[in-house]
């Protein structure tokens, strides 16, 4: 599958958009909407992805260091995964210890911002640090 990410809208569909449930039978890609009236969408993912594009620019797994060292990134250190988030995108990706893709690819609206960075914020101690490493494994 291709991931296309540009500005606030994934592979086409829109965030802060009301969709019907019929125009988003997409198995490959997951949405959330907001539980209010609105049902407006306020998150799009992909899973297991071995690269995507974001504003033009092709990511993948072996030039994800590079994008790292280039941005501002909060990171959050799990036993067996590794969650960075990228604000300026409204982007959460997610590396899983062992394996050579993204294992979560997520784009997040602005109404829902506050929830993914806070947070993260509040429980990480490695916020706004750049990477010391980016372990690669073959």
């Amino acid at each position: 599958m291709q991931l296309i990410i540009f500005n606030n809208s994934v592979n086409g569909y829109n965030l802060g958009e009301v969709y019907s449930k019929d125009a988003l039978l997409n198995q490959e890609i997951f949405f959330e909407f907001d539980k209010g009236k609105s049902q407006r969408l306020i998150a799009i993912s992909a899973k297991s992805i071995k690269e995507f594009y974001l504003n033009n620019k092709k990511i993948t797994f072996d030039n994800f260091e590079n994008f790292l060292e280039k941005n501002s990134v909060l990171i959050e250190n799990h036993i067996h995964s590794t969650h960075y988030i990228f604000k300026e995108y409204n982007i959460c990706i997610v590396l899983l210890s062992g394996y050579n893709y993204f294992a979560e690819v997520l784009i997040y609206d602005e109404s829902i911002k506050e929830l993914y960075e806070n947070n993260l914020a509040a429980f990480s101690s490695d916020i706004y640090k750049k990477p010391q490493a980016f372990l690669k494994i073959n």
